[in-house]
């Protein structure tokens, strides 16, 4: 029965030190395992925990990003990875890792939204240095080609679950080697923080940004109705770069290409 699976569920979470939180889609009330109560310092009580509670322990800089993630995995039926602080009471701040996944009933029908929460607090330092060097590139911070593979993978077995579409742009430069020649590799760098970042501001919480090459950039957009959408993305893309970016005080004015292929009709895997 479910309340056997979810019994079961608390049991492996208190094995593996994992605490985790249940979204019941229909009745809208969340359920907290007693691990995650006594991370987030909730009452230690039977029954639903109000949404508000769990949320006034997200720290303020980090809350509306965790709010907007759930609404948008309830939304499109999707699941999330998303890291953030938890602010507890005398000014405690602990560091998590939220792991969220859709199950779906035997029609296909979303469930529950099923979160598994790890406190990494006692993990950073080293362990943090290794995961962004094989995971991030360290220009522009974004994700690098080996993890933007990786959820890109992830979000086809998702689409494949949900009956969604997914999207994969591929962004290139025009001359960004004439650019790097004339301002020196200092300031091409910091052109292409400023192109990430731009980038990134047209995508929502669940998608990725990637950089995947010296002038190639990569997005997923997960979870899309049409084709129209990743369009509509790419349009929104080249219309943010006809502002010019500053490079050592000049105002410099970058172009791109962009390349769409959507799953199902265009591959069914990422190779």
């Amino acid at each position: 029965t479910l309340r056997r699976q979810y019994t079961t569920l608390e049991h492996a979470h208190r094995v593996a030190r994992l605490v985790g939180w249940r979204w019941n889609v229909q009745a809208k009330a969340l359920y907290c395992t007693p691990e995650m109560r006594r991370l987030y310092r909730l009452p230690e009580e039977d029954g639903a925990v109000p949404l508000e509670d769990m949320l006034d322990r997200v720290h303020l800089e980090d809350r509306e990003r965790v709010h907007k993630a759930l609404l948008e995995a309830l939304h499109t039926a999707q699941g999330y990875n998303i890291s953030y602080r938890v602010q507890l009471p005398g000014d405690e701040v602990r560091f998590v890792h939220d792991d969220a996944e859709m199950v779906f009933d035997g029609d296909g029908k979303p469930l529950d939204l099923l979160g598994y929460v790890k406190d990494v607090s006692d993990w950073l330092g080293a362990e943090q240095k290794i995961h962004s060097l094989a995971n991030y590139d360290p220009v522009t911070g974004l994700p690098n080609r080996a993890l933007m593979r990786d959820r890109l993978t992830h979000g086809i077995a998702q689409a494949q679950r949900s009956d969604w579409m997914l999207a994969l742009l591929l962004i290139d430069l025009d001359r960004f080697k004439d650019l790097n020649l004339s301002f020196g590799h200092h300031a091409a760098d910091s052109l292409l923080k400023e192109v990430g970042n731009r980038i990134s501001q047209s995508i929502r919480m669940n998608d990725t940004v990637a950089r995947m090459g010296a002038d190639e950039f990569g997005m997923i957009l997960v979870g899309i109705k049409t084709p129209e959408k990743a369009g509509m993305v790419a349009h929104k893309i080249l219309a943010s770069f006809s502002q010019p970016f500053q490079v050592n005080g000049h105002d410099v004015y970058v172009t791109a290409s962009i390349g769409i292929a959507i799953y199902p009709a265009d591959g069914d895997n990422a190779g």
